[in-house]
């Protein structure tokens, strides 16, 4: 959250004239002015006002998914062999892949494989697991990020069609 001392230093950071945000907070201009040069200590809601619209602000300039996504998705069918899968996965060099059929039905990665050497004739499906998470396309980072704290991946589905995924690295890439 905010504090007071900190209203133009946030405004100046999110780009934004103090017209804009007191359009936005339904306050003056010169009230925040005020507030800015410390000649106004407003009232609760009012600063609460203030806070929200700079939250507002800062969240709809956050990165969302659709700006660090891949969006080139290979994927494999679950009736494909596992043999197949690892061909796949060393052609492209990446570890994972998601299965899909008419959509997201699971994930097979390196480990899964590893974990089922004895299965290369097997098929897909029956050696995947669960599928990663699936996030629409004006996901936050932040949310992403947490989410690949437990998952090697998270998806990025529109309207059911799988339009892209997210890995840590691209989480890393966005943020120099």
């Amino acid at each position: 959250m905010f504090d007071l001392q900190d209203v133009k230093k946030a405004r100046l950071r999110l780009g934004i004239t103090q017209f804009e945000l007191a359009k936005e907070a339904g306050v003056s201009q010169s009230m925040i002015a005020k507030l800015e040069s410390g000649r106004l200590d407003p009232g609760y809601s009012t600063a609460q006002r203030v806070f929200a619209a700079l939250e507002q602000r800062r969240m709809s300039n956050a990165p969302k998914a659709i700006d660090v996504m891949h969006s080139s998705v290979i994927s494999v069918r679950s009736t494909a062999s596992v043999s197949e899968a690892v061909k796949i996965m060393r052609t492209h060099s990446i570890s994972q892949l998601p299965v899909q059929d008419s959509n997201v039905v699971g994930l097979i990665t390196e480990s899964t494989i590893l974990k089922h050497l004895n299965s290369l004739g097997s098929r897909v499906g029956d050696i995947m697991e669960a599928s990663p998470p699936i996030v629409p396309p004006d996901a936050d980072l932040a949310v992403i990020s947490n989410l690949l704290q437990f998952y090697p991946i998270v998806l990025v589905v529109e309207r059911g069609t799988l339009v892209g995924l997210v890995t840590k690295s691209d989480i890393l890439n966005a943020l120099v």
